[in-house]
């Protein structure tokens, strides 16, 4: 088997398991595969010990989400489209990284646009693994309404939060297959509007460069596509299955200067265009990004310090305000 298919079978296991397993478990298992090189042959056998050795834990995790879908039971595969989100805590601490948020607590309206700033291990990246159900908070507990997330099945928060991070995973194949891989209900004109949103369809459809449009092949992981695209791409997939909740997780920090103009043209155009329909969460690493957000919350050494609007925040003329000013000094000597 070439080393390209194999690492796309993997990286089609790695999703398909993650249908199944704890989100934890297919999360680390991809962030392994995809920083390390590895030989076809380690990466059969990889392959074959994923499968084996998570044969009881995928038993156990198909154990508990059905209980969980016993416990609370949805009318609609979705969260109420009308979900207001709350967190709160006394302490919440990641068990892999230590990482700890103290009283933090915040409220995110239905259709806001909301984002979350500060300094790396502030503890931005530990509010979406909450949001996400990545794990759940030892001490605290984080709502959806008046629903307690723990009582939700992983598979109905995947299937109603919009998830985009700084490096998606994109399978070897064609454009419309990653676009469209594990939604199982949409149209042609959701597959249209979505890649409209997202900006796919500013290079899918130039036929001088993409002549097969939605059918030309990306290669392993997108290695034919530029970051732009495939973070464009991993947005058009995430909307397509037409979430409540979208969280963009850093996700032009890893762009160089003008794919990171292009993505973020469309991620503005996006948020104007669904402002009060779809709940938009930003974790922000450029301040620039965030100026219009109904809400920002500042975090600082795990805890929330502030919160309020771009303008609002620059009077306080605290913690925010530093976090602008040592940007904008860091972009004039670049």
């Amino acid at each position: 088997m070439k080393l390209f298919e194999q690492k796309s079978l993997l990286s089609e296991t790695i999703i398909k398991f993650d249908e199944q397993l704890n989100l934890s478990q297919g999360i680390s298992f991809k962030n392994v595969y995809f920083s390390y090189p590895l030989s076809n042959d380690k990466l059969a056998k990889m392959n074959q010990q994923f499968y084996e050795s998570n044969k009881s834990s995928t038993n156990q995790s198909l154990t508990l989400q059905k209980n969980a879908q016993e416990n609370y039971t949805l009318a609609q595969s979705n969260l109420n489209d009308e979900s207001e989100i709350f967190l709160e805590s006394e302490q919440i601490q990641n068990k892999v990284t230590k990482n700890t948020l103290e009283n933090v607590s915040f409220e995110i309206q239905k259709g806001q646009y909301v984002s979350f700033v500060g300094k790396s291990g502030s503890g931005k990246s530990t509010i979406t693994k909450l949001l996400l159900r990545l794990y759940d908070p030892n001490s605290g507990s984080v709502f959806f309404d008046d629903k307690n997330a723990k009582n939700i099945a992983i598979k109905q928060i995947k299937q109603s939060i919009g998830y985009v991070s700084q490096d998606p995973t994109l399978l070897d194949n064609d454009i419309l297959y990653n676009i469209t891989y594990g939604c199982e209900e949409y149209s042609e004109e959701d597959l249209l509007k979505v890649c409209d949103y997202s900006g796919v369809s500013e290079f899918a459809f130039d036929k001088k460069r993409f002549p097969e449009g939605l059918k030309t092949l990306i290669g392993a992981n997108g290695s034919k596509l530029s970051g732009g695209q495939k973070q464009r791409i991993a947005i058009a997939r995430a909307l397509l299955k037409k979430p409540s909740i979208l969280i963009l997780d850093e996700a032009t920090s890893s762009l160089d200067a003008e794919s990171e103009h292009t993505v973020q043209k469309y991620i503005d155009q996006l948020i104007e265009s669904q402002k009060h329909s779809l709940t938009i969460i930003v974790i922000a690493h450029r301040l620039s990004t965030v100026v219009k957000s109904d809400k920002i919350f500042v975090m600082e050494k795990g805890q929330l310090k502030e919160e309020g609007t771009h303008e609002e925040l620059i009077q306080k003329n605290n913690i925010y305000k530093k976090l602008v000013m040592h940007q904008i000094s860091k972009h004039i000597e670049e």
